[in-house]
């Protein structure tokens, strides 16, 4: 998500429980890159979702990179399932640590946790506004973003803020609310999405994000509704039953006006899949791989 959607504690949050301190490598010379990994193994099978209480070592190699400018976006193309033409881009967050680059599932954790993200994302603002003078009239950008990120009113203030400050219009910024999220009040988030749309921001919203994607969707005025096909299994007998429920979401987003973004489209199947089934736009390997520096003359590929 954009720029200031949680707030910086003073250092890493310390609640973990006993049963992920327990699986985490004390060696002062663990790499922090197997420490992170661990920790979220630890966490997973403790059924904790945060990884709180833990990352003080790769957390100040977050700090220590965003002084050096070491995170960076890349763009995944969005196309139209009938024509192929690119509508937009999905911003994903990369960050080049020394001479590797570290995957998301690793970092991201642990800068949420800290809200070392607010300044990631704030300091990424500007490539977004750079990427979009570079891109045809109408293209979006969509940030992904959680629900507990957008229920901080005075950074989605920051968010708008900086946003004018560097002259990009929000018409063509999509916040893209990840509708799992295990806030126990949801309506502050609500409520500040609310505002985000009422500035002119878009909303996406996650169609296959548990329960909590369906009371949002009956409460946000939202754009875009997102499927993921991860859904479609490998046999014949799979691949109908998810149709089944994917036909059950897009007749949702059907009845409310909303167009349908299919992600994890990874294949000549899934492509024809999800055209048929009528979804509005996709994305995924199949689409294309994320961009550095996407552009007019971005390759774009047809279903066909």
């Amino acid at each position: 998500m954009a720029a200031g959607l949680i707030r910086l504690q003073s250092g890493v949050r310390s609640v973990a429980t006993e049963s992920i301190d327990a699986q985490i490598p004390r060696a002062a010379s663990a790499p922090p890159l197997e420490l992170a990994s661990t920790a979220r193994q630890a966490a997973v099978r403790s059924g904790i979702e945060a990884l709180r209480g833990f990352g003080v070592s790769l957390l100040g190699e977050l700090q220590d990179g965003l002084e050096r400018d070491a995170f960076h976006y890349v763009y995944e193309p969005v196309t139209s399932v009938m024509s192929g033409a690119i509508e937009g881009y999905r911003a994903l967050i990369r960050w080049r640590r020394r001479a590797e680059s570290v995957t998301p599932d690793l970092f991201l954790p642990i800068a949420e946790a800290s809200g070392l993200i607010v300044h990631i994302q704030r300091h990424l603002l500007e490539q977004v506004a750079g990427t979009l003078a570079s891109l045809a009239p109408g293209t979006f950008i969509a940030l992904p973003c959680s629900l507990a990120q957008c229920a901080d009113a005075a950074a989605v203030s920051t968010l708008i803020a900086r946003t004018a400050e560097l002259g990009i219009d929000p018409a063509h910024i999509v916040i893209e609310i990840n509708g799992s999220s295990a806030l126990i009040d949801v309506n502050p988030g609500c409520d500040q999405i609310m505002h985000l749309r009422d500035c002119g921001f878009r909303i996406a919203l996650d169609g296959c994000g548990g329960r909590w994607a369906f009371w949002l969707l009956s409460r946000l005025p939202i754009d875009l509704l997102t499927v993921d096909c991860g859904l479609i299994g490998a046999t014949p007998e799979a691949t109908e039953r998810a149709a089944v429920i994917l036909e059950g979401i897009l007749q949702v987003a059907r009845e409310f006006g909303h167009r349908v973004v299919a992600q994890g489209v990874d294949s000549p199947q899934r492509a024809t899949l999800v055209r048929r089934l009528g979804c509005d736009l996709m994305l995924g390997a199949f689409v294309g791989p994320p961009l550095r520096e996407p552009g007019l003359d971005s390759k774009q590929r047809s279903t066909d």
